[in-house]
């Protein structure tokens, strides 16, 4: 036992969250206190606050008080927070009387809300639902060792990601669907000084960004907590959730590979601090999940792809290599757009020999003359979207596997063009072709 002891010693303690759910859709209760609601008339008493999945994640508040008045408009509302002189925007979604004058009322705060002295920090917490469960640094709780740290690093900022040391069974019950918090970081200054809260607003949008495109669904970074020199909480933020619910997702990420979240993370922090890309990213990155989740079917899947690659396309055409002005580069067919995107960024434009329906019909003529990657993607999304009588014939005649796999080289070039804009240079999952866990490819960049 005193070699185990001694052995474990030898690794980094896994980084503490300040909240976590033992079981999946656990709500996670951030605040327990007097609260006030204005609307019209008010409501004053004792509530709590929490972090709730089911039916979709949001901050949800319950207030226990008498009802002062007529309370008409139980809509749109302003919820306070007396000991912290704090507000927030709320929706009121239901009340219920009870004895006397006492009633509950329960509704959605959709504002954030900022608690406490951000100006002195020397780290920030925060915690991660529904990543994978990837293979990282080993790290130890003190009674036993799992292989779960990214370590990332940028413009003076380390970030450590840690797994929960519970990751097994909680990664066991997702496989069936719903939420929990996978993960825990931290957030500090690479020299160990301190920072504003609003110094760490950019590295918390890479996060957002890096976690939600390598989990193919919406992943951010959620309650983040700020410490001061003395290690005591004093700052912490609530905001609106998007998180996505866990389902089978083809991801580019390789699980096994250690290093793809630290290569991948500069980049990333690279654009979101450029006023250039950071709005412009953050639509790409909707239609990209929009694609992968494919809730819609291929073809719309085709369409999300593609309305990617054109938002990707405006900025970097446009705006960074200046090659069109935005008049020049609407008058293009879609497919000469798409053409000019894959050349600057150095991808092929041919077909997969893996994909072998597709190519089978453009070769019989199907697509009509269409026979590169951009002109068969762009030609398939034109006739969804443009559903004419011959474009649905068209439609017809292709194989369910010849739409699938459309589907597949359109979210691969979304893949690769947001991968050569982070300035990615490692491995990655590639879903043009079959493979196991442990086979990944190098970026076609990468030499």
């Amino acid at each position: 036992m005193r070699f185990l002891n001694d052995l474990l010693k030898n690794f980094p303690s896994y980084t503490k969250g300040h909240f976590e759910t033992t079981s999946i859709n656990d709500e996670v209760m951030v605040y327990s206190g007097p609260m006030e609601l204005i609307g019209g008339t008010s409501i004053s008493g004792s509530g709590t606050v929490a972090l709730a999945w089911e039916p979709y994640p949001r901050m949800q508040f319950k207030l226990d008080g008498p009802l002062k008045g007529e309370f008409s408009n139980l809509s749109a509302s302003e919820l306070q927070f007396p000991r912290h002189s704090r507000s927030g925007q709320v929706m009121v979604s239901s009340r219920s009387l009870g004895e006397g004058d006492n009633s509950r009322t329960t509704g959605v705060i959709y504002s954030d809300i900022e608690f406490g002295d951000g100006s002195q920090l020397s780290e920030v917490r925060f915690h991660v639902a529904n990543f994978h469960d990837s293979v990282g640094i080993a790290v130890t709780d003190g009674q036993s060792t799992w292989a779960g740290r990214h370590e990332l690093s940028h413009k003076g900022w380390t970030v450590t990601i840690d797994k929960v040391p519970h990751f097994k069974e909680l990664f066991a019950q997702l496989r069936t669907g719903g939420y929990g918090i996978t993960h825990v970081g931290v957030i500090r200054r690479s020299d160990g000084s301190a920072f504003r809260s609003q110094d760490v607003s950019d590295v918390l949008k890479a996060l957002d960004v890096t976690l939600t495109f390598s989990r193919g669904l919406w992943c951010p970074v959620v309650l983040p907590v700020g410490h001061d020199q003395n290690n005591e909480r004093c700052w912490y933020r609530w905001t609106s959730l998007h998180v996505g619910r866990v389902s089978p997702i083809i991801s580019w990420f390789p699980e096994v590979d250690r290093s793809s979240l630290t290569k991948l993370f500069p980049g990333v922090l690279d654009r979101v601090s450029s006023s250039r890309w950071r709005d412009p990213l953050g639509v790409a990155l909707h239609w990209y999940i929009e694609a992968v989740g494919a809730r819609s079917g291929a073809e719309a899947s085709i369409v999300y792809a593609q309305t990617a690659l054109e938002v990707i396309s405006s900025v970097l055409l446009v705006d960074e290599l200046n090659l069109h002005t935005d008049q020049k580069l609407d008058a293009l067919k879609a497919y000469d757009r798409l053409s000019q995107l894959m050349n600057s960024v150095g991808l092929p434009n041919n077909i997969p020999q893996s994909l072998r329906s597709l190519r089978a019909d453009v070769s019989a003529g199907k697509l009509d003359k269409h026979k590169t990657a951009s002109s068969t993607i762009s030609g398939i999304r034109n006739k969804i979207i443009h559903p004419t009588a011959s474009n649905r014939m068209a439609l017809a005649r292709l194989s369910s596997t010849t739409v699938i796999e459309a589907m597949s080289l359109s979210i691969w070039h979304v893949e690769m063009v947001l991968l050569w804009l982070f300035k990615y240079s490692g491995v990655y999952s590639n879903r043009l072709r079959e493979r196991s866990i442990m086979d990944n490819d190098n970026v076609p960049w990468r030499v």
